[in-house]
């Protein structure tokens, strides 16, 4: 389900029982900046690195967020936790990776500056320093 088809005094409370568990994900820094280091390597397209940067971070993410993604998952889905499939997790948090009003209730709790990506001018200011 998407969180634009809940509504009504449902959509409040599942907004109510997100809050905790986006923002215990949001603040886990080290891996949300690893999630948003995107800079596609040679040859690599924006879209490409961003399914290579999801397939080398996710797995850390459901490990180290295990109840965190059930409870989003379930809160959404109005499911038990328990009861959530790995078929349905898989396709849960694909979904929601998919779902843009999903990902601006995230984002809304990622700190800027764990968004940020380096562009080419940092990087070059950065390798460019002259050593001391």
């Amino acid at each position: 389900m998407k969180l634009s088809e809940i509504t009504g005094a449902r959509a409040i409370d599942v907004i109510a029982e997100l809050i905790q568990p986006l923002a215990n994900i949001a603040g886990d820094r080290e891996n949300i900046a690893q999630m948003f280091n995107r800079k596609p390597n040679d040859g690599e397209t924006e879209s490409a690195a961003t399914v290579r940067v999801l397939k080398e971070n996710l797995p850390v993410l459901l490990k180290t967020h295990r109840d965190d993604i059930l409870k989003i998952l379930s809160t959404i889905d109005d499911a038990d936790p328990e009861s959530i499939s790995v078929p349905e997790i898989v396709k849960g948090t694909l979904d929601l990776l998919g779902d843009d009003d999903f990902m601006s209730l995230f984002m809304s709790a990622v700190p800027k500056e764990a968004r940020r990506q380096p562009t080419k001018r940092s990087e070059t200011a950065e390798t460019s320093k002259p050593e001391s």
